[in-house]
């Protein structure tokens, strides 16, 4: 961070308020497989819109090695209320994002729209996501409360 200038670095406030179009401007182009975000995304609205997950469309999103695992009803109800950030985290790795799901985001005018800005210490879920060349694609390895390590991760 300290090779940018100062009007670039974070605020460091975390979460910030902003506008729908803000946060999705944020977000980067979510009809981008290259997107982390936009995997994450679609994960996200797939497991908690309608009436049941989308497990044919969620098993297309996930890693080869994790599909036999995933109990979509059961992420549905561990993910509850919760909201997606604007941006993901890196790793060490170039291959490996984190995207959090956070508890009690407060909506303004009956829309919780924010952007990251900074550090967060918060609870919440991490969605684990992989670079997956063989489908030219981010893939989901895992949605729980810890960021799995790349050395978890199967070897694309």
């Amino acid at each position: 961070m300290n090779s940018l200038p100062p009007e670039d670095q974070p605020s460091g406030e975390g979460l910030v308020p902003a506008t729908s179009a803000e946060a999705e401007a944020d977000a980067g182009d979510l009809e981008d497989p290259h997107n982390p975000v936009a995997i994450a995304h679609a994960f996200w609205v797939s497991v908690i819109a309608g009436e049941k997950p989308d497990r044919e469309f969620l098993l297309e999103l996930v890693t080869p090695e994790t599909r036999a695992a995933w109990d979509f009803d059961e992420v549905r109800r561990h993910m509850g209320n919760r909201g997606l950030v604007s941006r993901v985290e890196g790793s060490d790795l170039p291959g490996v994002r984190y995207a959090m799901l956070l508890d009690n985001i407060p909506a303004r005018n009956g829309v919780a729209a924010y952007r990251a800005d900074g550090d967060l210490l918060a609870a919440g879920t991490i969605i684990t996501l992989q670079w997956r060349p063989e489908f030219d694609s981010w893939r989901v390895h895992a949605c729980e409360p810890r960021y799995v390590p790349p050395s978890e991760l199967p070897s694309p």
